[in-house]
C-alpha cells in the first residue's frame, strides 16, 4: 500500500511520485501525532467483503468492494526511475508531512 502517490508527467514521460509505507504505518502515524492509541483490530477480509456485496449497493452505506479493494492493496511502485532520470527525492518525509497535516487540522477544528 501506498502512502502517497500521484504521477508526474516530463518532456512526455510518465513518472510515479511514491513514499512507501504500509496502511498500517499510516494510520500509526496520524494516531501518534493526535495523541491517540494506534487502532489494533482488524476485520476478516472475506466476511467483509461478503457484507459489502449485499449490502454495499444500498444509497448513503459507505461500505463499497472498491473501498475494501482500496484498502487491501499491497502494490508498490519503484521510484528509481524517476529518482535517477530527474533527480527527485522527497523534500518532506511522510512523518513529517503527516503531523503537518495533523497539525493544521487540529488548528482549523479549534
Amino acid at each position: 500500500m501506498l502512502c502517497g502517490q500521484a504521477e508526474l508527467q516530463q518532456n512526455g514521460s510518465a513518472y510515479i511520485v511514491s513514499d512507501h509505507c504500509s496502511l498500517e504505518t499510516f494510520v500509526s502515524i496520524i494516531a501518534a501525532h493526535l495523541g491517540k492509541p494506534t487502532p489494533r483490530m482488524r476485520l476478516p477480509e472475506l466476511p467483509v467483503r461478503a457484507l459489502a456485496a449485499a449490502c454495499g449497493w444500498l444509497p448513503g452505506v459507505p461500505l463499497k468492494t472498491s473501498r475494501i479493494d482500496a484498502l487491501t492493496n499491497r502494490t508498490v511502485y519503484c521510484t528509481d526511475r524517476i529518482e535517477a532520470e530527474l533527480g527527485f527525492s522527497n523534500l518532506v518525509s511522510m512523518e513529517a508531512g503527516l503531523a503537518e497535516l495533523v497539525r493544521v487540522w487540529k488548528n482549523s477544528t479549534t
